[in-house]
């Protein structure tokens, strides 16, 4: 990133300003109502990959793939724990490799 003269806040504003699903509107009928909203056009890590996050000299296109290695992972999800019915606040917490995150209880 550096060579590039990119930081972590321009990556971070790339990810926020092109990973956007919008609404579309709806359509509204006697019986039902439809929400239409845009789809992504980044759906896979490949897709991620591709994402520009500058320009750099002669107008070359920086992608994310160039930048970081882009794959599935698991959600890092934080929970709340409470002591005497008191939000003591987040305790966040972390998956070993070998662990299963879908059955992870605080």
């Amino acid at each position: 990133m550096a060579a590039r003269n990119l930081t972590v806040t321009d990556i971070e504003g790339a990810l926020r300003r092109e990973n956007v699903e919008l609404g579309a509107g709806m359509i509204e009928s006697k019986d039902r109502n439809f929400t239409m909203r845009t789809i992504r056009t980044y759906q896979t890590p490949k897709d991620f990959a591709q994402l520009v996050i500058a320009r750099g000299a002669g107008n070359y296109l920086i992608r994310l793939g160039e930048l970081a290695t882009v794959e599935l992972g698991p959600v890092d999800v934080h929970s709340v724990n409470r002591i005497d019915e008191k939000k003591p606040g987040p305790c966040p917490s972390s998956d070993l490799a070998s662990s299963n995150s879908l059955g992870r209880r605080l």
